[in-house]
């Protein structure tokens, strides 16, 4: 039996016209802060100052990119960068201050990297042989032949 495979999954669907629904939505907040700052402005002079940099922020946020990434992208990576630790540790035969970010290391266990090719290819080889048979038999073949995998 064969499955059809999903493409384009990174592609949103458009819902509102030419826009996705998360554009309208960002479209329709600047919208709003642009009705808010027309009520609250004096006169129109000030109305303008005020309502040009709001519009160009939403319409960064509904339509820009930068470096390939998204708006939401880019405060998510700002935001885990200043709520990151960092450290700044001087060693005496580099040039400055070297940066180190704080991360707490993983248990060591036996990697992939440590087996010799000839040995993930078995390891493919018995894997796969595993994921084709029914749940009995796969059962029961790791009980007869395949007990070091555990």
């Amino acid at each position: 039996m064969q499955f059809s495979v999903p493409q384009f999954t990174d592609v949103e669907d458009k819902i509102v016209g030419p826009l996705t629904l998360r554009q309208f939505f960002i479209l329709l907040a600047g919208g709003v802060v642009v009705l808010v700052v027309f009520r609250f402005a004096g006169n129109f002079l000030l109305f303008i100052i005020f309502a040009l940099p709001v519009v160009g922020v939403f319409a960064f946020a509904a339509f820009g990119s930068y470096n390939g990434k998204s708006f939401g992208d880019l405060i998510v990576t700002g935001l885990s960068f200043f709520a990151e630790p960092n450290s700044f540790v001087f060693r005496k035969g580099e040039k400055g201050l070297a940066q180190v970010k704080r991360q707490e290391k993983p248990p060591k266990t036996a990697a992939a990297s440590d087996l010799s090719p000839e040995e993930k290819l078995s390891r493919l080889h018995k894997l796969t042989y595993i994921l084709d048979q029914d749940a009995k038999e796969e059962e029961q073949l790791l009980k007869e032949k395949y007990v070091h995998l555990k």
